[in-house]
């Protein structure tokens, strides 16, 4: 722990070490997924915009009357870190949707066959003066928004999205489920930390331990942003 400057650093590391690159190997995941974006800087400066905040609790700033609170049952990240699919291999730009592909897009005129407020996804927001996300979009004619292709399968078999325009997209024929690059580092920081519970009012809990694991994966967030 002491070897790096902040968590998100020594988390990085770890993973780095988990998936070496090596030419020697015949096929790596970690080599694979750098491929989506090599060394182009307009693909990395295209996918970076679509590093989004997440659903507040609460819509509007101001006096509340009531603390307003949710159930954490387990952390989301890890779980998104496990099962989400990573677009990977060689990546190319588009300007129409193609639901066998896989990546990033950004879509404008979004029709609805609903009237639904919260959603979640919401319009691209201007970050250069500020703007903050508002996840009750009103979805009128020229509204858009940055989605990956997982997101836009969802909200056209769940939410009632029927059409748009695609602005552009960056894709590929191919994905990896996060667990071949995260689900050892995942996978061992739980179990350590479920051990540690168990060990609770016994001479062998480590609660210095367990707090180190609890905030590797607390930073799990962090290592997505890191790792689009």
């Amino acid at each position: 722990v002491n070897s790096s400057t902040t968590i998100g650093g020594l988390a990085k590391r770890i993973i780095d070490a988990l998936n070496p690159t090596s030419s020697k190997m015949k096929y790596n995941d970690m080599e694979n997924y750098l491929k989506f974006i090599g060394d182009d800087d307009e693909k990395y400066d295209y996918v970076c915009g679509f590093k989004r905040g997440g659903i507040s609790h609460c819509n509007h700033p101001g006096k509340h009357n009531e603390s307003v609170a949710g159930i954490d049952i387990t952390s989301q990240y890890p779980t998104a870190l496990k099962f989400m699919k990573i677009p990977t291999g060689d990546s190319e730009w588009v300007f129409d949707y193609d639901k066998s592909k896989y990546g990033y897009y950004q879509i404008t005129n979004l029709k609805w066959d609903n009237d639904y407020k919260f959603r979640p996804i919401c319009k691209a927001q201007d970050r250069k003066n500020g703007e903050s996300l508002n996840w009750t979009t009103d979805w009128e004619e020229d509204t858009s928004t940055f989605v990956d292709s997982e997101m836009l399968k969802y909200c056209i078999k769940y939410l009632g999205l029927v059409s748009f325009d695609v602005i552009n997209g960056l894709v590929s024929d191919y994905y990896l489920k996060g667990s071949a690059l995260f689900g050892k580092y995942v996978k061992v920081l739980f179990a350590e930390k479920a051990h540690q519970d168990t060990l609770k009012g016994t001479d062998e809990f480590n609660n210095a331990y367990r707090e180190v694991c609890k905030l590797l994966v607390s930073w799990l967030k962090t290592l997505q942003n890191i790792f689009k």
